[in-house]
């Protein structure tokens, strides 16, 4: 278990792939071969935020990192759009290794209270785990 106000960096596991449904969340990103490593943080509410690391990304909805030695040159950045809430924590990696460069960790933990706080101003799906809606896109996350 995470502690709550701490955040650790973990890939999403092959269950979470085959359980949600890509059509009900077209941002999500789906796993082609290619790892997405992840911050994942735990709320006092008992879900799971993960908010992935990526490139290049061109919408504004992003903690994009200034001190980085790669975001000099590639715009590297935590993405809010790509974001998901999860209760299960089976969809979480335990096998395989989220890695990162080591600046960005740095750059990341230092704004951790700030990168939270945008996430969720950002946030497009997954309302009734957060008791928003009594909708719900995404109902196995429940579980």
């Amino acid at each position: 278990m995470i502690p709550t106000g701490s955040a650790e960096l973990r890939l999403l596991s092959d269950s979470f792939y085959n359980t949600y449904d890509p059509s009900s969340c077209p941002e999500i990103l789906q796993k082609s071969n290619r790892a997405y490593n992840i911050a994942v943080f735990n709320s006092h509410k008992g879900y799971y935020v993960c908010v992935p690391f990526r490139s290049n990304i061109t919408h504004k909805y992003a903690y994009r990192f200034k001190k980085s030695k790669r975001s000099k040159y590639n715009k590297s950045d935590v993405d809010y759009k790509k974001m998901i809430i999860i209760r299960n924590l089976d969809y979480i990696d335990d096998d395989n290794i989220a890695v990162i460069d080591k600046d960005e960790y740095i750059e990341f933990v230092q704004n951790l209270t700030k990168i939270q706080s945008q996430a969720f101003s950002s946030l497009q799906y997954f309302h009734k785990e957060l008791g928003l809606t009594s909708d719900s896109v995404f109902e196995s996350t429940a579980g």
